[in-house]
């Protein structure tokens, strides 16, 4: 059979792009598992070249040849996404006491695909602890209602020798502060009594101011059991006047 001279040029290059791509496609697929970005790249370029080759010679060539010969090579594999195994702590031990300020940090940690990990250790920055004062004692006295009333085995006689031992030892063992602890008042032994710290005796006091024809305004009161006192408001005294600031010598 024979074909115009035109027409076999243009076969001639239609069988040479078939050939450059069935090499291309060859190539790509002894690459594997193994190779490179680089070499799909490389490979990609080729397949490109060789599909604007045959789209030239081919003219009237099936569509579907010049897409399989554009289509590009498949990227790299992505790495395994199976998690990391948490790493496990060697050294200083959780929660360990007297460690120094540069000990050495110690995991192990595996990959299961059997590739390398790469651990890094983060920290705050050490700050050397601020220059401390002196030692203080502070002494804390319990319950002293038992000692003034004489109650539960307690006389006055120990709590005053309780507090002449803290005056004694206020410079050398540098006392800071005593605490009350406790009650400092005990109600009465027998209920039937009447009680003069009950906090309740100053709730009928609270409720009259309350009224709403208290004629009372801007005054302070005092409640003790059944005593009720008004405190003596501020009131001017003596005075003395000058038409010049007052020196410090002159006051």
């Amino acid at each position: 059979m024979k074909f115009p001279k035109p027409r076999a040029q243009d076969l001639a290059r239609l069988l040479a792009g078939f050939l450059m791509v069935a090499a291309v496609v060859g190539s790509g697929r002894k690459f594997g598992l193994g190779t490179s970005w680089a070499k799909n790249r490389s490979a990609n370029r080729r397949e490109v070249s060789a599909a604007k080759y045959a789209a030239r010679a081919s003219r009237g060539a099936s569509s579907k040849v010049a897409l399989a010969a554009a289509r590009p090579a498949s990227p790299p594999p992505a790495s395994s996404s199976t998690p990391l195994i948490p790493p496990s702590l060697n050294s200083p031990a959780n929660g360990a006491t007297n460690v120094g300020t540069s000990p050495t940090l110690s995991v192990t940690a595996t990959d299961p695909n059997g590739g390398n990990v790469t651990v890094t250790f983060y920290g705050r920055q050490h700050v050397a602890s601020p220059n401390l004062g002196p030692s203080f004692t502070i002494i804390p006295v319990s319950d002293t209602q038992y000692y003034v009333s004489s109650l539960r085995g307690g006389f006055p006689a120990m709590l005053d020798t309780q507090m002449q031992w803290i005056v004694n030892n206020r410079v050398p063992l540098n006392i800071a502060f005593v605490l009350g602890l406790g009650d400092i008042v005990q109600p009465p032994e027998d209920p039937s009594k009447f009680d003069i710290w009950d906090p309740a005796n100053v709730s009928p006091m609270v409720a009259w101011l309350a009224t709403e024809g208290c004629p009372v305004n801007g005054r302070v009161f005092f409640v003790q059991g059944g005593k009720v006192q008004s405190f003596q408001p501020w009131t001017l005294a003596d005075s003395i006047d000058k038409d010049d600031r007052w020196t410090v010598a002159e006051l």
